[in-house]
């Protein structure tokens, strides 16, 4: 049997690893021999155990239930931030041709994957508790945003580092009330994760700054990377994940998407902008192409592209009659939806091309 998905024989070594011993020992050892990631692997592990599948089935087949799961909470957390269905419906759908799902698929990034499914939940309910407040919202936002860390502790230091500077945009917004609840609400989940992370070192015996994040951010990271950046970028595009970072609709619209966001200053738009801020100075300041790789498959690209999405059908109503303008925004839409799929079946194609080859 050949796997499919880079990652994938490994995440089948380490469930092989946890099958000795009961369910409590397993976790334990997730915990002690992988805490960048237990809890996905203790879940991976508890599926295994209650399904009495093989350690390969389970790796392979995990992204059955990440998908619907990162479409709906795609959805949940532009819903939860805007409170319209239009643009959260194209987000949904435009995240079914994501890099999430593309690259994911392909590399096999099981626990990345699902790291960022658990940040849309962390921040719908972080911008569902800022219009209404309620404890569960809270608790939704505290417990998503910690489980982040031992899902996948390199996308939760890149989380960290984004709600640094959405607290940074914030507080430069609110000079004059400093203490708005959306700052004591965003100073409250990062103090909770520090914290966390404290101790999650404390009990694995390292030191206090060792976070995997700043480790990869220190070797990588340095003004000289400007010099390699058009090398590294047109290599990290076109000569990894098989090409997948390919997609020109998408980043165009994602493009415009994000120029329309950085015009406006609701909590949602802060919150995309550090993304583009803290993305774009890592993007441009770092070596290879592991980070930028990451960068661009961690980005929330789908809700980029429904802002862009709606903002080109708004731009091309201007130049219209005003009894068009309903036909062709519909068919505006209609038609990058369906190049958006065409792209995702592109890349359905090619990866059953590549298992095709594997078994010939």
């Amino acid at each position: 049997m050949h796997a499919i998905g880079v990652d994938i024989p490994l995440y089948r070594d380490w469930l092989l690893e946890m099958e000795n011993g009961g369910l409590p020992s397993a976790f334990m050892k997730a915990f002690l021999k992988h805490p960048d990631r237990p809890l996905s692997l203790s879940l991976m592990h508890l599926m295994k155990y209650m399904g009495g599948l093989s350690a390969l089935s389970v790796a392979e087949f995990f992204p059955l239930i990440l998908a619907p799961l990162l479409v709906l909470a795609v959805y949940f957390f532009v819903r939860e931030a805007i409170g319209s269905v239009c643009v959260p419906s194209l987000a949904a759908v435009l995240s079914v041709s994501s890099f999430h799902f593309s690259v994911g698929m392909y590399a096999g990034f099981l626990s990345n994957w699902m790291a960022i499914i658990e940040s849309y939940l962390c921040m719908g309910f972080f911008f569902g508790y800022l219009r209404k407040k309620s404890r569960l919202k809270m608790t939704g936002t505290l417990l998503f945003s910690v489980s982040i860390l031992f899902t996948h502790a390199g996308a939760w230091g890149m989380f960290m580092g984004i709600l640094l500077v959405y607290l940074f945009l914030t507080f430069l917004k609110q000079k004059a009330a400093n203490h708005s609840l959306e700052i004591r609400f965003l100073l409250v989940v990062i103090f909770v994760n520090v914290l966390a992370g404290l101790l999650r070192n404390y009990v694995l015996g390292w030191s206090i700054g060792e976070i995997e994040t700043f480790k990869s951010a220190q070797n990588e990271f340095s003004i000289g990377a400007i010099g390699s950046f058009w090398d590294d970028t047109f290599y990290t595009f076109f000569h990894t994940m098989y090409g997948f970072f390919v997609n020109p609709v998408a980043l165009l619209l994602a493009v415009l998407g994000g120029y329309m966001i950085v015009l406006d200053d609701k909590p949602i738009n802060r919150y995309l902008t550090s993304w583009l801020v803290a993305s774009s100075l890592f993007f441009v300041l770092t070596s290879g192409w592991g980070i930028k790789s990451r960068i661009l498959f961690n980005i929330p690209l789908p809700i980029f592209e429904a802002f862009g999405l709606i903002g080109a059908s708004n731009i091309i109503q201007k130049f219209l009659e005003p009894n068009r303008t309903s036909v062709i925004k519909i068919l505006t839409i209609l038609l990058i939806l369906l190049v958006s799929l065409n792209y995702a079946f592109r890349c359905t194609f090619a990866m059953s091309q590549v298992v095709y080859d594997l078994f010939t």
